[in-house]
């Protein structure tokens, strides 16, 4: 483009495009790394059900005395008193956390864990 040309004298030079560092990469660098995100991704979330699937591979006289326990557990040692001592909160959330997981807990048994749990 000649400077003195008056038919491109008003159009600006175009600036090249800019692109990512992702997008510069190869596409078979690309494919893999977004393979291995997905990859990370499932095994999260299927991570995050273990502890649920673990309780219900127990007999389910073993889930329901571990919910009795658990139970009771809410009612005596984080009700009361002692409730308030504040070593005894981790413990009780963790408590109200675990029969929210067993397929045996009712309403009533929801309804005490959330209270734990500050859901109210």
């Amino acid at each position: 483009m000649n400077s003195n040309d008056p038919f491109h004298a008003h159009l600006a030079p175009v600036a090249p495009a800019r692109t990512s560092a992702f997008a510069r990469l190869p596409r078979g660098v690309r494919f893999l790394l977004l393979v291995s995100l997905l990859g990370w991704v499932t095994l999260w979330a299927w991570s995050l059900g273990a502890d649920r699937r673990a309780l219900l591979r127990l007999p389910r006289e073993e889930r329901a005395a571990l919910l009795t326990r658990a139970l009771e557990d809410l009612r005596t040692v984080c009700t009361g008193p002692r409730s308030s001592d504040a070593s005894l909160h981790d413990f009780c959330q963790e408590r109200a956390r675990l029969v929210l997981k067993l397929p045996e807990c009712d309403a009533g048994c929801e309804a005490l864990a959330n209270v734990h749990l500050g859901m109210r």
